[in-house]
């Protein structure tokens, strides 16, 4: 009875000392910018709006500096946006309503402390898909060096020159198509990984329109179901 209780203590260990691990790697310093980015950006602009500051999103504007690394940059890209416009009502107002969208978003409530679970739990197999990618590549190396060494020994053996055909036709072409399917499966799945990864400080200018657009369109259709 006490070997079982000590066996389930040490797995119940384990998982903890992994999730604190994957935690403090992965995740700790995102979501200590998105609430840098909270504390120092949403919650001013949020209070100056509901004071009735008519210049509220202006002066927010004036004080993010596009170096600031907690401040995404869809708001650096709508801000950008919005100087070389003559006329920057449309995109000031989708910065507003990209403002109170993260505000909702990031607020801290059960609510959302819930909803970052599929997140996280996303976020997670994202970076498995990497790893997974980053083991085909390996492998597909280990069959490019069987290729390679084939090749090398049997034209020292025989002469390179003279035997450069009898190399090719000598080295499997099994091996070849393993690494040229593992080389291949490396290129997918990293792809795979970085286009369906979620990230609110991506720099990749599509990916910033997706989400303001998103953000744009989520706000729209439910900013009347919430208190702000």
């Amino acid at each position: 009875m006490q070997e079982n209780i000590n066996f389930i203590v040490a797995i119940v260990t384990s998982l903890i000392t992994m999730c604190t691990l994957i935690y403090n790697t992965f995740f700790k310093g995102g979501f200590k910018r998105e609430k840098q980015y909270y504390n120092k950006i949403l919650i001013p602009f949020i209070e100056a709006l509901k004071a009735g500051n008519e210049n509220a999103l202006q002066e927010i504007k004036d004080q993010i500096n596009h170096t600031d690394e907690c401040v995404p940059k869809y708001v650096i890209h709508l801000i950008n946006t919005s100087q070389i416009q003559t006329d920057n009502t449309i995109t000031d107002k989708k910065l507003l309503k990209v403002f109170i969208y993260d505000y909702l978003d990031i607020y801290p409530n059960d609510d959302n402390r819930m909803d970052q679970l599929p997140c996280i739990i996303l976020k997670i197999f994202t970076y498995f898909k990497f790893f997974l990618a980053f083991l085909f590549l390996m492998v597909g190396n280990m069959y490019l060096f069987i290729i390679i060494n084939s090749f090398l020994q049997y034209g020292m053996d025989n002469g390179f020159i003279s035997s450069f055909t009898s190399n090719i036709r000598r080295i499997d072409c099994f091996e070849i198509l393993r690494a040229v399917i593992c080389y291949g499966l490396y290129v997918a799945v990293i792809f795979w990984a970085k286009n369906s990864n979620i990230d609110r400080y991506t720099t990749r200018k599509k990916k910033i329109e997706k989400m303001i657009c998103r953000k744009v369109k989520a706000y729209d259709k439910r900013n009347d179901k919430y208190v702000y």
